[in-house]
């Protein structure tokens, strides 16, 4: 399903009075940056940043492929120091040795800069690392973290690494979902990369999903959703569970429910809902709730984690209104408590005058796209404006907390 974002800010109430502040925006551009391309290669993106120093990746591409990170000075942003990563004389022995090497990510820190690699070559993927000091030393030479197969069958789910960051934390994970076959439960192995360039015990849990399966047009490959390392040194993502691959077995599960005795609502509620997860680091333990609740569904979830609990935004999609569930109605709010148990779950549903206002000047979707009508029925199509709804195309990206709202 194609996704959006949604470019407005959207206001939830939290308590009982609102108020909006305006707050002066100062901005300090540095000075222009001027590069020769045949020289410094081109520009690719830029990789983080730390107290120092901001990191560029350069790529020039000739005869030979040559790739590099460079670092500018935080406040002058003036080239300060240069890291060979792929394609030089410096690093051969490294492109001899793993075929097929690719530059892959980075994780920046005050006192380190990781430098993790792809390697495919001969049915086997692997994520190497090498760290660097902040001035671009080499700290630590190329090391594989994790070699994993090609996948067995066609139909499986290919095993997928990850690597995740928290600099408060000070810390790498090492995730793998692990290869899996149709029908069976999806597992993910982890370890912890430490600052001292050592590995953690290598642990492995068992997903709330399922790996469904997917034919020759619906590829399945990738992770099953995304993960946060949390400032509280927790792993925390959700995952959207759903029972069907496509329309067809979505249409077959719900006869099923309606035969017995299921509204249409309660059947497609059942079939598909946000699961919360945190893996406790320290313990190694793993918890999980279902985020449902009666004649609504939810989804797109976004969770704010915080010391002492967990807040949770999302979109709502009222069954009085629309028995399929396909409509956003408005957003909803509650707590993830130490316990793990949500808890004051809130509605806020949306003001077509906020509607009409967000959408006057979209000249994509004016009034926030049509609705559709029935030429048989002789029902005429509305606008999402009109019905106090929005597209279910959108999906929530980040949310800022004021003193008695919140942004979305």
């Amino acid at each position: 399903m194609k996704q959006l974002k949604l470019s407005l800010l959207v206001s939830i109430l939290i308590f009982c009075g609102t108020s909006l502040k305006s707050q002066d925006l100062s901005l300090k551009w540095s000075q222009e940056i001027k590069q020769k391309n045949s020289e410094e290669g081109f520009f690719r993106k830029f990789l983080g940043a730390n107290d120092k120093y901001v990191y560029a990746y350069f790529a020039k591409i000739a005869a030979s492929e040559q790739y590099k990170i460079v670092a500018f000075d935080k406040n002058t942003m003036q080239k300060k120091h240069v890291a060979e990563i792929i394609g030089f004389p410096s690093n051969a022995k490294e492109t001899s040795k793993y075929k097929k090497i690719s530059f892959y990510k980075t994780i920046v820190y005050d006192n380190v800069v990781y430098a993790f690699y792809k390697s495919d070559y001969k049915g086997e993927n692997k994520v190497l690392v090498k760290t660097f000091s902040p001035e671009l030393k080499e700290t630590n030479k190329l090391k594989v973290v994790t070699s994993q197969p090609a996948k067995k069958d066609r139909k499986n789910k290919e095993a997928t690494p990850f690597v995740i960051g928290n600099k408060k934390v000070g810390k790498v994970f090492i995730g793998v979902e692990k290869e899996a076959k149709p029908g069976t439960k999806i597992k993910l192995e982890y370890r912890i990369l430490n600052q001292d360039f050592s590995f953690s015990d290598a642990n492995q849990i068992e997903l709330p999903l399922e790996y469904v399966g997917g034919g020759w047009l619906s590829k399945k490959d990738g992770l099953s959703t995304s993960y946060t390392f949390g400032d509280d040194g927790n792993i925390h993502f959700v995952s959207t569970y759903s029972k069907y691959d496509n329309r067809k077995e979505m249409k077959d599960e719900l006869k099923k429910a309606r035969k017995s005795g299921d509204s249409k609502a309660e059947a497609i509620d059942g079939l598909s809902y946000d699961i919360l997860s945190t893996i406790d680091l320290e313990s190694n333990k793993y918890y999980s709730v279902p985020l449902k609740t009666d004649g609504k569904r939810l989804f797109s979830t976004y969770r704010m984690i915080r010391e002492g609990n967990t807040r949770i935004y999302g979109y709502f999609s009222d069954f009085s209104r629309d028995k399929r569930g396909n409509e956003i109605h408005g957003i909803f709010y509650a707590v993830l408590n130490e316990n793990y148990e949500v808890e004051n779950l809130r509605f806020s549903e949306f003001d077509k005058k906020m509607l009409k206002e967000m959408y006057k000047t979209d000249k994509n979707d004016p009034d926030g796209g049509r609705k559709g009508g029935c030429c048989v029925t002789g029902k005429k199509g509305s606008s999402h404006a009109n019905d106090g709804t929005v597209n279910a195309d959108y999906i929530i990206e980040d949310a800022i907390e004021g003193e008695t709202e919140v942004f979305i």
